[in-house]
């Protein structure tokens, strides 16, 4: 049951965020099937609630399989523990506890004071030793292994939003596309790399993601449209951030794509300058207004230069905009930053293997992977699209 509640969660992968992706099965007395659910969609039913609205009339709840601790509090939606507790069922067997410090455990609480009994799955495979095991707790030591792979599976499910609930900055994924000599753009000129099927990709991505951010050199360029234009998340609106010292995509912002495609109060300036003032209120746009920093450029030892200082920028979007994520798409300077200042939790590179360019091309410092893989523990996934490799690191954490 836990493993059909974890494919569940994946359901609700691009539609839930920044809220995490949860699965819930529920089994009568005679442990049948009598509902199925997920979280579909940010501010909409979570699944607790979703598999019980799948049930027929004459069914009756007994066992609750659900993939993370039934929320305690009332957001947008109100309390899943309450709501068990009231539905009077005998067992609720969760996957993973809460992860924020101030509630975890609380979900269990409502359900025990309400004479239910409540497992975590997490927990108890951390013991030693169990005692007085009933059933459910031979049942879960008797499959350690299996839902040891479940567990591992739902943290990378999620593992922006239990890095972003104990973390002041979001979970950061780093993305760029290259040739196979490390080429990412050309001076002034718009370059694509990828394929059609890595495109559409990359807008999947992008819906996994709460922040899409870019640098000014990039939209002047290139003059993305920074939205999302292929399957399930079609048309979800992110947030976009670029980071623009000087504003200096301010002189041209009616001339470009993203400004007639995103809601004014969805686009944030990352700047040094000062915009607290009456003429860039009246543009409707954020403003972020954050320090430089110094930091090594890794291409020349012996020089340094000054960019802006992401970590400010980072805690002032998670702050503002209550958020778990942001997907970083470069350009260069733009990722050097995140790189140099050690701001991300995930790389993700697209390679064609069939482009060089020896002229005029702008690249990646090849350290900035060497010093990432052997500084880091990280789990790596490659997968293949036609004549494009995709390559993603991920660094771990608890």
């Amino acid at each position: 049951a836990l493993q059909m509640a974890s494919d569940q969660a994946e359901l609700g992968l691009q539609q839930t965020t920044p809220n995490p992706s949860v699965g819930c099965v529920i089994l009568d007395s005679k442990d049948e099937l009598v509902g199925l659910g997920y979280h579909k969609k940010i501010g909409e039913a979570h699944a607790e609630v979703d598999a019980f609205n799948t049930m027929a009339e004459h069914h009756v709840a007994d066992t609750v399989f659900v993939t993370l601790e039934p929320c305690a509090h009332q957001g947008k939606t109100p309390s899943c523990a309450i709501m068990l507790a009231d539905k009077k069922v005998s067992k609720v067997i969760f996957l993973l506890k809460d992860p924020n410090p101030l509630v975890s455990g609380q979900g269990k609480k409502i359900l025990e004071d309400a004479g239910i009994k409540a497992y975590c799955v997490e927990d108890l495979l951390e013991r030693q030793r169990l005692d007085q095991p009933d059933e459910i707790l031979k049942s879960i030591y008797n499959n350690k292994s299996l839902l040891k792979k479940i567990i591992k599976k739902q943290k990378f499910l999620n593992r922006q939003f239990l890095y972003a609930v104990n973390s002041e900055v979001p979970y950061v994924t780093l993305k760029w596309a290259q040739t196979l000599d490390g080429t990412i753009g050309l001076e002034n000129e718009r370059l694509i790399i990828t394929n059609e099927v890595v495109q559409k990709e990359v807008h999947q991505m992008r819906a996994l993601h709460d922040v899409l951010l870019v640098g000014s050199n990039t939209v002047l360029s290139d003059n993305p449209k920074l939205n999302n234009r292929f399957g399930n998340s079609k048309n979800k609106n992110n947030v976009v951030a670029i980071l623009d010292p000087e504003l200096k995509v301010l002189s041209r912002f009616e001339h470009l794509e993203m400004f007639t495609l995103h809601a004014k109060e969805n686009l944030i300036f990352i700047t040094h300058i000062d915009s607290n003032t009456d003429s860039y209120d009246q543009l409707g746009f954020k403003f972020i207004k954050v320090d430089f920093i110094k930091t090594e450029n890794l291409k020349l030892a012996d020089d340094e230069k000054l960019n802006l200082n992401i970590r400010q920028a980072l805690i002032q979007i998670k702050k503002v905009y209550k958020i778990n994520s942001v997907f970083v798409e470069g350009g260069a300077k733009t990722l050097e930053s995140f790189l140099t200042q050690d701001f991300f939790n995930e790389i993700t590179v697209f390679y064609n293997l069939n482009l060089n360019f020896k002229k005029n091309a702008v690249r990646v410092n090849y350290l900035f992977w060497i010093k990432f893989l052997f500084l880091n523990l990280f789990r790596i996934r490659l997968r293949l699209f036609d004549d494009n490799i995709m390559i993603s690191v991920t660094k771990s954490f608890k």
